[in-house]
């Protein structure tokens, strides 16, 4: 009774503008940029049909799911309307991404979502939003609000299809009135051609994100967490901040009991192609528990949870991200392999069969 909790869904792909410059060139190719703009055309359908504008779409704004599919997030400056079309004259939202009634005070309906929705579809195509031309003068408003207003458009890449650029003329006529202000009418575009509706909005369909964020979290296993692995087992004391919670988390004793558990020789595809040398070797190798009463016995089980915790974020077994973690390690000069790669007073050793 006394407190307010405020749960939100967890969205491990992170945001789509993050997505698009991670992507190869920096840009999305039309298959995954027409499945994230159908299933973003989707959710502005059900806000508009409720006679809510948003007011503020933008990639920064879209997330993406562990499974590829894309949340719309971030409705603060969003508003239900009276009426479908209705208008409201407040001037919200991201410069680059506005429409240009909205710049010139005349007010926002739905239809200025749709402008949004079209300048996120060129920022996918082309790695940067049409407005400005010059993409330096993106840290200049004023200039940002003069080019959308009565400047020309960036161009789209070569290999941009006709459809697309036909969908983005559409939605970037600076005549309102010109331009779509409903969701089905975009639903017969060329560019959406081929798309099953109804199993995109039960979630039917495999998205072609999902290679790309298993990618990233490769990457990230390899960078990111490889450092916040250094860092936990370069000063244990922080295994002990805040993780008393994890003791047995992961179904083992708080004390060592003396057992060796053996690598496994099988690795994952994405972990033994970057690896395939060095993996061989480590995969004759034991994890070898610190000796009971050693400094580091304490430490071994809260060790394994917090080792378990940062796999699970990285998408990874424990194997593989221990094998990463390793090879990080040799990498950067921090072990040696040879007969005893000794790591964080005794907490925990590789030693080579014998």
């Amino acid at each position: 009774r006394h407190h307010l909790y405020l749960a939100m869904e967890f969205c491990a792909g992170g945001d789509l503008r993050k997505f698009i410059r991670q992507a190869a060139g920096g840009r999305l190719d039309e298959e995954s940029a027409r499945f994230v703009a159908a299933e973003l055309l989707l959710a502005l359908e059900y806000l508009h049909e409720r006679h809510i504008v948003h007011r503020d779409v933008k990639s920064d704004n879209v997330l993406i799911d562990e499974s590829g599919h894309i949340r719309l997030a971030d409705l603060n400056v969003s508003k239900q309307l009276l009426t479908f079309d209705a208008r409201t004259y407040t001037v919200v939202g991201t410069p680059y991404a506005t429409a240009p009634e909205v710049l010139r005070g005349a007010g926002s309906s739905r239809s200025a979502d749709w402008w949004s929705f079209g300048v996120l579809v060129f920022e996918m195509l082309a790695g940067r939003p049409p407005f400005p031309a010059m993409a330096t003068a993106l840290a200049a408003p004023a200039r940002v609000v003069k080019e959308i207003l009565h400047g020309e458009p960036a161009p789209l890449p070569p290999s941009t299809s006709e459809a697309a650029a036909t969908l983005i003329s559409m939605l970037l006529q600076r005549d309102e009135e010109l331009r779509p202000s409903r969701g089905e009418a975009m639903r017969s575009a060329l560019f959406f051609d081929g798309v099953h509706w109804s199993r995109l909005l039960g979630k039917q369909l495999p998205s072609p994100l999902l290679p790309a964020l298993q990618a990233n979290r490769a990457a990230a296993a390899a960078s990111d967490l490889a450092q916040a692995s250094l860092d936990v087992f370069s000063s244990p004391s922080h295994l002990l901040d805040g993780m008393d919670a994890l003791d047995g988390a992961d179904g083992g004793s708080a004390t060592p009991n003396g057992n060796a558990a053996t690598l496994q020789h099988d690795l994952s595809p994405h972990v033994k192609s970057a690896t395939h040398n060095v993996a061989e070797v480590l995969c004759d190798w034991e994890y070898v528990r610190p000796a009971s009463g050693s400094p580091g016995a304490q430490l071994w089980s809260r060790m394994r949870a917090r080792i378990d915790q940062l796999s699970r974020l990285a998408g990874m077994t424990r194997f593989e991200f221990l094998v990463a973690f390793f090879l990080t390690l040799a990498a950067n000069n921090a072990t040696g392999i040879n007969d005893s790669a000794q790591i964080a007073a005794d907490c925990l050793s590789l030693s080579p069969p014998r």
